[in-house]
């Protein structure tokens, strides 16, 4: 199945946003990469944000993929991770943070960020998703 793109004054239409939203509606970041010898004291943190009207109740889901060397991004399973956060009814704009502790090595990590907009019945009514950068982990 293909998905049709929305651009981002699209989805700022739909959602009756605020002029600044229009310019980017969501954004998945790397924070911060920690190597370290140690493999207890690595650590990353991811954040999504996103932006809505005060109309739909806005949702981020961070999900860790891992690419061994040579390898390709694979999903893992990570404590806190894979759940949804919802910001408080009303929110227009909403941000996130993650982190992600004990990251074992030689690898590559990043954040597969989900984001949605619900109404108040509960309905869907966007969903969009985008990867952070690479936090790369040597020996």
């Amino acid at each position: 199945m293909r998905r049709a793109l929305v651009t981002a004054a699209a989805l700022a239409a739909l959602f009756a946003l605020p002029a600044s939203a229009a310019q980017a509606p969501v954004a998945a970041r790397l924070i911060r990469c920690h190597p370290h010898p140690n493999q207890a004291k690595r650590f990353a943190i991811f954040e999504g944000e996103m932006h809505g009207a005060t109309n739909v109740r806005l949702e981020i889901r961070f999900d860790l993929l891992k690419a061994d060397p040579g390898g390709s991004f694979q999903p893992v399973d990570a404590p806190g991770l894979a759940v949804w956060n919802r910001a408080e009814a009303g929110v227009g704009d909403y941000r996130y943070r993650k982190r992600v502790e004990n990251l074992p090595a030689p690898a590559d990590y990043r954040a597969l960020v989900r984001y949605r907009w619900r109404r108040p019945g509960g309905r869907i009514v966007r969903h969009l998703r985008a990867l952070t950068p690479v936090c790369e982990q040597p020996v």
